[in-house]
């Protein structure tokens, strides 16, 4: 049994084809037995402290990772809010509008305005400021695109 165990011990450790895995299996006196389980026991609690090692560097990585992340997401949250603040108040409206007419679609307003401008059937009738209210509306969907940001979490 206590050959077996052995083997069974270094093929774990060592692999099945490695030199210490082979010299297990032949017959050895209990003096050597001894020998070769004292070093397979401190080369199981050198990976043991290896391993204790890497995974409390891990948990370092990944704690500062967490906390860069939450770091950029409060940063952009900054920045967003002072976009949203330096915003007219008419860009601000419409945002409000793109919301509650246009179901949160920059491009069904767009639609809309363009619409108006040539002439055809459109939903809503905004006041006259179609062709500022369009270059307006690329801007903000081109800033809620480029932060992955929706400026409706923003409105007071």
């Amino acid at each position: 049994m206590k050959i077996d165990q052995l083997l069974t011990e270094a093929e774990d450790l060592f692999g099945k084809g490695s030199v210490l895995a082979r010299v297990v299996k032949k017959p050895v006196n209990d003096q050597l037995w001894d020998e070769i389980r004292q070093l397979t026991e401190v080369a199981v609690l050198k990976k043991e402290q290896e391993l204790t090692e890497y995974r409390a560097q891990v948990k370092n990585w990944y704690s500062e990772l967490r906390l860069a992340k939450y770091t950029e997401r409060r940063l952009l949250k900054d920045t967003v809010r002072e976009f949203y603040g330096n915003l007219s108040p008419s860009q601000k409206m419409l945002v409000t509008l793109r919301d509650e007419l246009y179901d949160g679609s920059w491009s069904v307003m767009q639609e809309d305005l363009e619409a108006r401008l040539n002439g055809k059937p459109y939903i809503f009738k905004l006041v006259n400021r179609t062709e500022e209210d369009i270059k307006n509306i690329n801007m903000l969907k081109e800033y809620e695109e480029n932060n992955k940001v929706n400026l409706k979490d923003y409105v007071n």
